[in-house]
């Protein structure tokens, strides 16, 4: 009984005693607070992983960890913005939120982190207030209180239910340095390893930046303003400049559904200049210790262009990346202090350490001061990762013992003296492919190299079991059937036996295993517009073998080698161990596409292991040629002009004539007129249009610009979806012609027929006014008027009622008609080509030519009558009125017009201005105006009494003849009159058309 009452005491003290620990055993957690654009983190630094459960009390959030905490850290001096308060019950924790504040939570190791977001759904006030107490766990029916517990390995996710109320006013926002000390560290990284003798460039290593780890980005009104950003005209998108010096390195990569742009220096900048555009007024900045992060939230495939300007650099957001000018080329070295990893680009800048404000990943970023290298495909290795970017080199790191240093030849990526043998990458020997492929290429197909037979008795059993299984089991061997066809190049069954599949289940159709296996097999069959969206899902992304079937896509699509080279360049090495059908179709296309693309080494590798396939002959003279050797690359492209492949064929001519051209052995008509007959020689496909275009570019270069734009009509006609690439060209051939005067060459009646068959190519405004001119110009001197006035009325139809360029043919028309004595048809183009808000100068040139217009009709008064009081129309009331007899009306205008442009006093006399004044002389004169006579002959006597129509002048204004002591001076008179008419015949109005 003794020993019974002892067990029981001892079992009763082991049960009480972790009930009598002293308080001071609970675990320490670090709490850290954090502010970014659009949420507020809350971290709870866990030593080791700890089970936890959240549940939602109205506008309070309480997590409940399973080992009661010790909080260090959870009274900041302020609360970030959504944050109220913070407070520890017990082994949990309340958190107190802004009304309408959702929450996401998720691990990070031993951390659990919980972001707080403002609610953007819209339901009114009353749903929030009867939503109060409400759980916010995943389970259905909710219940007040309900939560749920969340292992170390899962992250919790906290569903928000619909909790709508107007946007609290903004809290105050904390200075910068309260941001500061409450962002999480990064990890620390280790300094630069200095350079070591026999590695590349170490004796002109560029000085490595210090590590500038970016704490998680805030608005930048919290940051210490000193220069500000300011919009900027872009030519393809959106642009800023920002106020960095000219040789500051920059890096642009895509992180997710954001665009970075990293400065290797750090400059804190106000983006309030830029609040008013829709896109970039939601770009954020982060500023670290030796950089500055620019985060813009742009779809893909959007990029940005870095251009120097006056006073810093442009960031210009473009819609697409185009073709980068090099691809990063990478080696592996080995020496003192064991591999490392050189990471060649032109124009390294410095090297910078940043940490992902979202994720706490640590990048290693290489700026460029100069040139577009980039890694265009991710390639992940033990240690780290090499991450695309658009410009410049980042590295994703798994191993706190890297360092990215900045030489003369780019970036050296290396190891610490914690890592002996330096990074775990395989020897390069001395190829590029062989760097990229050294750790294995990852698979998305399971495409064996067996033989056709094999492959085919593996397509007649999968095909029976797909018959034979039940209904709702038939996806996978219909999968695996698919993926057989493609073995053997069937791209048109595959596609079909998937198609099937999916209408079946439609589930199967959804997932990222269908849409490459469609997109492979529409691919096989030419089908690229099938092709595109399966093949580019973003699912698919991260995969070698995918980065493969892209790049042929793109290949197929057109892209130039220079785009294509460096994805066939990372992934090609997949194509040795696909069976014969493919190996045959990818090999041919990834070898072309690096041997022209500037990547000749990898396409040697691929070449070697290919063997030697009749079909491979061109990519190995395009390598010949990659290597310098012109003679002998031009000889073989010569003789595989005369081989029994079409295509090879074609290619190999153009190839020989691009070279020759390039090479200064023929000029641009020779090259025209090679490539001309070889447009017909390879058709219906992005070779052909390719073909025509660079033919039309060799027609201009030599001057034929009617037969380039005739071509650029009929490839119009022959690829419309491509209208947006060949129109510009075409315009271009337009304007050579007719503004830059290529057709004052052509007879009158051939250009005239250009002009009218691309009339649509008119550009508007002064640059197509001055095209119309000058062709009805050239008609008017062939006294071709009414085809003149033909061409501009056609014109006129088209344009646009109530524009200044109808307005402009309107009287260009006008004036043919008037001149071709159809004063009717020039009054019709004038109303015709009425507009409002015309320019002074034109307004003032149509209403006195229709003014002209209405005096040729008979009705001079009316004539006079809209011109009256107008002084720019002075000459034009002179002529209307002499014509009439209206001399005194005509004394008048010309009186006017003398005295607005007849020079002062003491000023010689121009021969114009001679002229008017023996035209005001001779109108004072039929209208016996002697004082008008006796004024000029007073102002003006003396400076026309020589010179230019001085006689006539003289006799006009001479005083009357008196008595006999004027009679030799009548007779000289006499004797002038005579010839008066033969001198008088010269003087009259300026010319009109």
């Amino acid at each position: 009984m003794q020993n019974a009452s002892l067990t029981l005491r001892l079992a009763l003290a082991v049960a009480l005693f972790p009930l009598a620990q002293p308080a001071g055993a609970q675990e320490p957690v670090g709490v850290r607070f954090g502010t970014h654009p659009t949420f507020s983190r809350i971290v709870f630094d866990w030593a080791q992983p700890a089970d936890y459960t959240l549940a939602r009390e109205g506008e309070r959030l309480r997590i409940t960890f399973a080992r009661t905490p010790s909080l260090e850290g959870a009274t900041p001096r302020r609360f970030p913005p959504m944050i109220g308060g913070l407070a520890q019950d017990g082994d949990s924790v309340v958190i107190t939120l802004s009304p309408g504040a959702r929450v996401r939570d998720f691990r990070l190791g031993g951390r659990i982190v919980l972001d707080v977001l403002a609610s953007d759904d819209p339901a009114p006030r009353e749903q929030h207030a009867a939503g109060r107490g409400a759980s916010q766990t995943r389970s259905a029916p909710p219940e007040p209180g309900a939560a749920r517990a969340v292992p170390p390995g899962q992250a919790a996710r906290l569903e928000p239910q619909p909790l709508p109320l107007p946007p609290p006013p903004p809290p105050e926002l904390p200075p910068p340095a309260a941001t500061a000390s409450a962002a999480p560290p990064p990890r620390p990284a280790n300094p630069a390893a200095p350079a070591r003798a026999g590695e590349p460039g170490a004796t002109q290593a560029a000085e490595t930046a210090p590590p500038a780890s970016l704490p998680p980005s805030v608005p930048q009104r919290q940051a210490p303003i000193s220069l500000a950003a300011a919009p900027h005209r872009g030519a393809e998108g959106p642009a800023m400049r920002l106020p960095f010096e000219r040789d500051t390195g920059v890096a642009v990569l895509r992180r997710g559904g954001e665009l970075w742009v990293v400065f290797d220096e750090p400059r804190p900048i106000d983006l309030g200049a830029l609040r008013n555009d829709p896109l970039l007024s939601r770009a954020t900045l982060t500023v670290g210790p030796a950089a500055t992060l620019l985060r813009l939230p742009v779809a893909h495939p959007a990029t940005a262009r870095i251009l120097p300007a006056e006073r810093g650099l442009v960031v210009e957001v473009l819609p697409a990346g185009g073709a980068a000018e090099a691809s990063v080329r990478a080696e592996v070295i080995d020496g003192e202090g064991g591999r490392r990893l050189l990471l060649r680009a032109q124009g390294a800048g410095r090297a910078v350490h940043l940490s992902d404000p979202e994720t706490g990943e640590l990048l290693l970023v290489g700026t460029l001061r100069a040139g577009e290298a980039r890694q265009p495909v991710a390639r992940d290795f033990a240690q780290f990762s090499l991450v695309p970017t658009l410009r410049g080199i980042a590295v994703a790191t798994r191993s706190d013992h890297l360092t990215l240093r900045a030489q003369a030849e780019g970036f050296v990526l290396a190891a610490g003296p914690q890592l002996d043998a330096g990074l775990a990458v395989s020897p390069a020997a001395g190829e590029v492919a062989d760097v990229l492929a050294g750790h294995g290429l990852t698979r998305a197909f399971e495409l064996p190299a067996l033989p056709n037979e094999a492959l085919a008795e593996r397509v007649r059993v999968l095909r029976l079991e797909a018959a034979s299984a039940p209904p709702l089991a038939r996806a996978r061997p219909r999968l695996a059937l698919a993926e057989a066809m493609l073995a053997l190049g069937f791209g048109v069954e595959a596609r079909a036996v998937l198609d099937i599949a999916a209408a079946d289940d439609p589930g199967i159709g959804a997932t990222a295993r269908w849409a490459a296996l469609a997109g492979a097999a529409s691919l096989l069959a030419g089908r690229l517009d099938e092709a595109r969206p399966a093949l580019k899902d973003r699912r698919l992304d991260g995969t070698d073998e995918i980065t493969l079937w892209r790049a042929w896509l793109a290949d197929q699509e057109g892209e130039p080698p220079s785009a294509t080279a460096p994805l066939f360049a990372a992934s090609a090495g997949i194509v040795p161990s696909y069976p014969e059908a493919l190996r045959t179709r990818l090999g041919v296309a990834a070898a072309e596409a690096m041997a022209a693309g500037g990547e000749a080494a990898a396409a040697a590798s691929l070449l070697a292991r290919l063997g030697d396939l009749p079909s491979l002959a061109l990519a190995r003279a395009y390598l010949i040629e990659a290597q310098g050797q012109i003679d002998q690359a031009i000889a073989a492209y010569e003789a595989l002009g005369a081989a029994r492949d079409r295509r090879i064929r074609a290619r190999a001519l153009v190839r020989a004539v691009e070279l020759a051209l390039r090479e200064g052995r023929i000029g641009a008509p020779e090259a025209a007129a090679r490539l001309e007959p070889l447009l017909y020689a390879w058709r219906g496909d992005s070779s052909e249009r390719r073909l025509r275009l660079r033919a039309a570019e060799l027609r201009g270069e030599a001057g034929d610009w009617p037969g380039a734009l005739a071509l650029l009509r009929e490839t119009e006609a022959a690829f419309p979806e491509h209208l947006a690439e060949i129109r510009p060209r075409t315009a271009q051939a337009f304007l050579a012609l007719f503004r830059d005067g290529a057709a004052d060459a052509l007879p009158a009646s051939q250009a005239v027929a250009l002009f009218e068959d691309n009339a649509d190519l008119l550009p508007t405004g002064p640059s197509g006014d001055a095209i119309v001119a000058r062709i009805a110009e050239r008609l008017v001197a062939l006294d071709l008027t009414q085809r003149a006035a033909q061409m501009l009325a056609r014109l006129q139809a088209v344009q646009p009622e109530g524009g200044l360029d109808r307005a402009r043919t309107g009287l260009r028309l006008a004036e043919l008609r008037l001149a071709d004595g159809d004063h009717a048809g020039a009054l019709a183009a004038l109303a015709a080509s009425e507009a409002e808000r015309m320019p002074a100068a034109l307004a003032t040139e149509r209403l006195i030519l229709r003014a002209r217009a209405v005096a040729a009709g008979g009705d001079r008064r009316g004539a006079l009558d809209l011109l009256r009081g107008l002084r720019a129309a002075a000459e034009a009331r002179a002529e209307i009125a002499a014509a009439g007899g209206d001399w005194a009306e005509a004394v008048q205008a010309l009186s006017e017009l003398a005295e607005a442009t007849l020079p002062p006093a003491g000023r010689p006399l121009e021969e114009a201005h001679r002229r008017l004044l023996v035209r005001l002389a001779a109108a004072a004169a039929l209208a016996g105006d002697t004082a008008t006579l006796s004024s000029l002959a007073a102002a003006h006597g003396e400076r026309m009494a020589t010179g230019a129509y001085s006689e006539p002048f003289r006799l006009l204004t001479a005083e009357p003849v008196a008595g006999a002591a004027d009679l030799p001076r009548l007779a000289a008179e006499v004797a002038l009159a005579r010839n008066l008419p033969r001198s008088i015949a010269a003087i009259g109005g300026p010319a009109r058309n």
